[in-house]
């Protein structure tokens, strides 16, 4: 709902007229806006929404309930200004209808009139209850508040566009972002496609404060850095599998509806976690409307991939929908002999027996295949100068016939809900998923003093991790006097085991870089590593978000109990360790009639620490801090939404290796810094996202002198971005569609612990968008567009990671990758 807006004029009659006027003209303004933002007729389902039966079950209500219900069964939008519809009752509603049909049975004997000022916009007037309303103001008049019914987004599902309004993540309540008293970064699958992005960390280029693509381009997994920390990642509000970075899946970005970056500590809402944040990615889910869509992309490295997505209603009451997800890439990349090939199939199914109760069955599975997770090469001859010149992007520094790389990910899972009340709900998700990871390569360790051989490892790794999570949620929503309260109560479960083996050799062959000769054997093996981590974790939180007037009071608490192991089976040894900790968040803010927000909020997280020291005692749960105060802003009636924040955040009992590669549970890390965002549509035709983030990270206590004051690893001091979207709505250029964006990152080092750290220098990158609506040229041709998107379109040559400077990864160059996409 769009906030009601109140304009008070006091002893002036000029001011009543005046707000007459502004009072039509806001509904005017509104309805008009409605119509040109929103799909018009002849684009897709909602041409025709109006026209399609569903089935309806509205009681006699106050009128204001009645029309929300109406506007989230039918899917419409409507408008109109409190002061028509106040006191008001609605006819009951029950029966299979087209959406006017219902309509007109709910405004019966109401005075109500109606009429559609778009296809799935729907405007509502009683003549002269505005008027009388204003009369009785004594000394002024009032500009009614207008609202805004059925926003076609909910908390998980789609967004037209850049700018979400809603979060899954946030409160787990489906609260919008401007009343989270905590930064929200949503990347909307509209962000996604435009940008061609392919995997999650592509996907995050434009979002402050995150830093991603680590490991380079020819990396097969996401490790990303939230304000200084790598983040815990969760699929539709639970964790993924995890177990060392190898056994973490890959989740595919055409099966997302958008991915939610919840800023700072969380363990309040999802137990432990990294106090930087937490990246929440959600699953597309069946739709009540028919959906099909297949796409072939082809382009750079001899990509071929072929795409589709299907989804709707299987029978006619709409009880049971479906939806079906597939991806097949074959692809080379920049480096040679690496492969890009992947096999995606997401089913889900959806049961809705009930206006009240609905059973969504998400699943999926994956394979890649490649020929390392992790491609290094020297300092000397990428980041610093080498006198053979410099060394080729492309070049493979492993082993052809040897080197390959596999994965194989699968996830089962539903999330049901039950609606007791329209002030009690009850939801209960849960997901049993796993991830195989199996590879050998070789591994670059030094250039000999020619500057041209490199040295060399080879190793193999098997990995894999086993999840099971459950989480129960009650919602219930009841008054105090003048407070209004929403408090969820939750109980959550989580068990996650996995292998590690690794057998490795040290030397292997060694190889010339700047003229390869493959083919070298490969010497025997030594088991390196051989174990198994189990980690459990039963907690209870509670969250009550309070209202009172123009203020939201936001108090989480929650408890976990959490159980670590290892089983070191070369060792023959096992450690173990039983933690509690107790987690929260308070946040206070206010809202402002013209959409400004400013909040404020505390937050804690804990997260469980694996090993144990010199003297064989656990290590402690790593805990962390944060205060955060900010403003967001939202503008009445707008698809803009801005935020600025500024953020202190520490992390204590960090495990730390002191000189002599003992581990010690003494560090500790302070991150303070302010992010920016805007994103949304300054014009019909012109959509924008802007951030930028300033990060002064410090290590404030170490068991390596060496590391004390020095930044944490992978933080730049500065990010910056901008992307932006024009499209041409007439003309001669009509269905034309381009873009262009700037990413900045700034230096960082990528190691602290070393007498001389390596710094990696700045960068800063250039993408483009060309994208063409085919119906214009042909109307048989109608859903059909062509894209065209560059990712580093000046091809920059830069380094994203180096690790002394034995370790270093290359960026990706500049990729092209043309997209057909055709929607019926």
């Amino acid at each position: 709902m769009v906030r009601g807006i109140e304009v008070r004029e006091r002893n002036s009659s000029a001011a009543v007229l005046r707000n007459s006027y502004l009072r039509r003209a806001s509904v005017f303004l509104l309805t008009t806006a409605l119509t040109v933002v929103l799909p018009v007729a002849g684009h897709g389902p909602a041409a025709a929404q109006a026209e399609q039966t569903r089935f309806f079950d509205i009681p006699s209500q106050d009128l204001s309930a009645a029309l929300r219900q109406f506007a989230r069964q039918s899917g419409l939008q409507l408008a109109y200004t409190t002061a028509d519809i106040s006191g008001l009752k609605s006819a009951s509603t029950r029966g299979t209808l087209t959406p006017p049909q219902a309509l007109a049975r709910l405004l019966a004997g109401t005075g109500v009139s109606y009429r559609f000022t778009a296809p799935n916009v729907v405007a509502l007037r009683r003549p002269g209850a505005s008027d009388n309303a204003q009369a009785n103001v004594p000394g002024g008049a009032v500009l009614d508040p207008i609202s805004v019914e059925g926003q076609n987004e909910t908390a998980t599902g789609p967004v037209r566009g850049y700018t979400a309004r809603l979060s899954a993540t946030g409160t787990k309540t489906g609260t919008p972002l401007i009343e989270t008293p905590q930064v929200i970064n949503v990347v909307t699958g509209d962000q996604i496609k435009d940008q061609g992005a392919q995997n999650l960390a592509q996907a995050l280029r434009y979002t402050a404060g995150v830093t991603g693509e680590v490991n380079g381009e020819s990396a097969h997994y996401d490790e990303l850095r939230i304000r200084g920390f790598l983040p815990i990642q969760y699929l539709d509000g639970m964790a993924v599998p995890l177990n060392q970075y190898f056994a973490t899946p890959r989740i595919e970005t055409y099966g997302l509806e958008r991915v939610e970056v919840l800023k700072g500590p969380s363990s309040g809402l999802y137990g432990q976690n990294a106090p930087g944040g937490l990246v929440n990615m959600v699953s597309k889910r069946p739709t009540d409307q028919p959906l099909r869509e297949v796409q072939l992309q082809t382009g750079s490295y001899d990509r071929v991939q072929g795409a589709f997505d299907f989804s709707g209603p299987v029978d006619a009451q709409k009880q049971f929908l479906y939806r079906l997800t597939g991806l097949v890439r074959d692809a080379d990349t920049m480096v040679d002999f690496n492969k890009d090939e992947r096999v995606y199939i997401a089913p889900a199914f959806t049961w809705r027996p009930n206006l009240d109760t609905t059973l969504t069955v998400l699943t999926h599975y994956g394979q890649d295949k490649g020929s390392t997770p992790q491609h290094y090469l020297p300092a000397q001859g990428t980041l610093l100068d080498n006198p053979n010149g410099r060394i080729s992007r492309n070049r493979f520094a492993g082993e052809p016939d040897y080197d390959r790389f596999d994965r194989k990910q699968f996830a089962l899972g539903y999330q049901f809900e039950h609606r007791f009340s329209e002030a009690l709900k009850f939801r209960q998700n849960a997901r049993y998923a796993g991830v195989d990871t199996y590879f050998q390569a070789h591994r670059v360790e030094g250039l000999q003093a020619d500057l041209r051989n490199v040295n060399r490892s080879a190793f193999t790794q098997d990995v894999d991790a086993r999840t099971f999570t459950i989480d129960n949620q009650a919602e219930l929503a009841f008054a105090t006097g003048a407070l209004q309260h929403k408090v969820l109560l939750g109980l959550d479960y989580l068990r996650t085991s996995g292998n590690y083996a690794m057998n490795a050799v040290f030397p292997a062959s060694s190889l010339d870089l700047y003229n390869p000769v493959y083919g070298a054997p490969v010497p025997g093996m030594v088991a390196r590593i051989d174990r198994r981590d189990t980690l459990s974790q039963l907690g209870v939180y509670a969250q009550d978000q309070i209202k009172f007037n123009r203020w939201i009071l936001t108090l989480v608490g929650r408890h976990d109990w959490a159980t670590s192991a290892v089983d070191n089976h070369l060792a023959v040894t096992s450690t173990s360790a039983d933690d509690k900790a107790f987690s929260g968040r308070a946040g206070l803010s206010y809202l402002f009639d013209n959409g400004l927000a400013p909040y404020i909020s505390y937050a804690t997280s804990f997260q469980p620490s694996v090993g144990a020291d010199a003297s064989g005692n656990p290590f402690r749960p790593s805990t962390g801090t944060q205060y955060e105060a900010g403003i967001k802003y939202q503008p009445p009636g707008s698809n803009i939404l801005m935020t600025l924040a500024a953020f202190d955040l520490t992390r204590d009992n960090i495990v730390t290796t002191d000189p002599n590669f003992v581990s010690r549970q003494i560090g500790s890390a302070r991150v303070r810094g302010i992010e920016a965002e805007v994103r949304g549509n300054v014009t019909p035709n012109v959509e924008l996202i802007a951030s930028y983030s300033n990060q002064q990270s410090e290590i404030i206590e170490t068991a390596n002198p060496l590391e004390l004051g020095r930044p944490l690893p992978l933080t730049p001091r500065q990010q910056a971005s901008a992307w932006g979207t024009y499209s041409f709505l007439d003309g001669s250029l009509n269905g034309l569609k381009v873009g262009a964006g700037a990413r900045y990152v700034g230096a960082n080092y990528s190691e602290t612990e070393t007498a001389d750290p390596i710094r990696v220098p700045a960068a800063t990158l250039f993408d483009a968008l060309v994208q063409y609506d085919l119906s214009v040229l042909n109307p048989t041709l109608k859903g059909a567009t062509l894209s065209v998107n560059a990712t580093n379109l000046f091809d920059k040559y830069h380094v994203t990671y180096c690790y002394t400077t034995v370790y270093c990864s290359l960026g990706a160059g500049r990729v092209v990758l043309a997209t057909l996409n055709y929607r019926w």
